[in-house]
């Protein structure tokens, strides 16, 4: 009932607000519809305080333990793979198995020997488990060099990649997670960023540049619908039985964040405001741009560590998200954000109490003339309170 109530509530004065602002801007020729919105001059560094509360805990353990569970499950289950059945293994459907084969067989008929390949399944696990490795010892490597570093800005530059860049492809990695990239959407943003890249240099960068977009798109596509195939196959076991398991559960939620990591929304979505506020109207990343969000993001690392203890840095290093992100660069100011937020408050916790104990001991005639079809109130809010009391 509260719920029903809140969206009547929303769907009213949203409209208000709505024929209110079209009233006003339609009269203008040049409508300022972001006067009230502007982006932090210093960097938001002056905000920075006010990324701490106390749920930043409990995010920071789940993405430890997120981090851990993925890593574990994915180890276990590449090795299981591996030791498989010969005759198991022969039986599955891969693209990189076919490709691989009748590579093979072409040689073979050259060379006039039998082509007896039968992998399939070990070529994927391996180099997932390959990229696993790579991601923990870059990690490390971060970490190390962030500790060994006498220049400030290489020290907090290490800091930043290692929490914000490496650490989230860890926490929900698997080689499905190359599907990524040849998604339409992220292969049209990495096509801008290449246009952005290569458009003032010679044919020579160019080539290369275009050459290993378009390689490493197809080995991506490739590996990511072998890799896609096999933990399907790997976690079929779990949808049989008559029960679910404290194991089972644990590996079905670990499945669950790796698929739901194949798109990495969130990384995503902070690329794409990264682009809006450091690379300008033209949308495409340049160097210089580029290197500025670099700089960015290291000093926010080490203006967070001035701000707080270690152990809050820590957490707040760990779920940082692109709502801090946006809370930090964009102010919001003026008179069309004072009243705004002056009249979504006008009616307190207290009132809406007194509408729901108010609307419940109403007859069914009295609550069909204070709620219209459309849900929404037909009389001000101050009515509804008088007539629901």
């Amino acid at each position: 009932m509260a719920h029903f109530i809140k969206t009547a509530r929303g769907a009213r004065r949203n409209a208000k607000y709505r024929a209110k602002l079209w009233s006003e801007f339609d009269e203008q020729a040049t409508p300022d519809m972001f006067r009230d919105i502007v982006v932090a001059k210093d960097g938001g560094f002056s905000e920075v305080a006010s990324l701490w509360n106390r749920t930043r805990w409990f995010s920071a353990l789940l993405v430890l333990a997120t981090l851990a569970s993925n890593t574990v499950v994915l180890i276990q289950a590449d090795l299981a793979a591996m030791s498989a059945s010969a005759s198991k293994r022969s039986n599955d459907f891969f693209v990189s198995k076919y490709i691989i084969d009748g590579f093979l067989s072409t040689l073979c008929n050259i060379a006039g020997t039998e082509n007896t390949y039968e992998g399939g399944v070990e070529i994927i696990c391996v180099l997932e488990l390959a990229g696993l490795l790579t991601l923990w010892l870059h990690l490390l490597w971060l970490i190390v060099s962030a500790g060994l570093a006498s220049r400030e800005e290489t020290k907090w530059t290490y800091v930043e990649k290692a929490f914000w860049v490496t650490l989230p492809e860890l926490s929900s990695y698997s080689a499905m997670r190359l599907l990524h990239f040849v998604s339409p959407s992220v292969m049209l943003s990495d096509i801008y960023a290449e246009m952005g890249y290569t458009a003032h240099d010679g044919w020579f960068v160019f080539v290369k540049h275009w050459a290993k977009l378009i390689i490493s798109r197809w080995v991506f596509f490739v590996v990511g619908i072998d890799a896609l195939l096999l933990k399907m196959r790997e976690n079929e076991y779990i949808t049989h039985g008559e029960n679910l398991s404290l194991l089972k559960a644990w590996k079905l939620l670990i499945f669950i964040s790796q698929i739901l990591g194949i798109v990495q929304l969130g990384m995503f979505v902070r690329e794409r405001l990264f682009v809006f506020i450091f690379a300008g109207e033209d949308s495409q990343m340049q160097p210089r741009e580029a290197a500025l969000r670099d700089v960015w993001n290291a000093m926010l690392a080490r203006q967070i560590r001035r701000k707080f203890s270690f152990a809050r840095w820590l957490a707040i290093m760990l779920s940082f998200s692109d709502e801090d992100f946006q809370k930090l660069v964009l102010n919001e100011q003026g008179t069309l954000h004072d009243a705004t937020r002056g009249l979504s408050q006008s009616i307190d916790e207290q009132g809406l109490h007194k509408i729901m104990r108010g609307y419940s001991s109403m007859s069914e005639n009295n609550r069909s003339e204070l709620i219209s079809d459309d849900g929404s109130f037909q009389s001000s809010d101050e009515e509804a309170m008088d007539r629901a009391g």
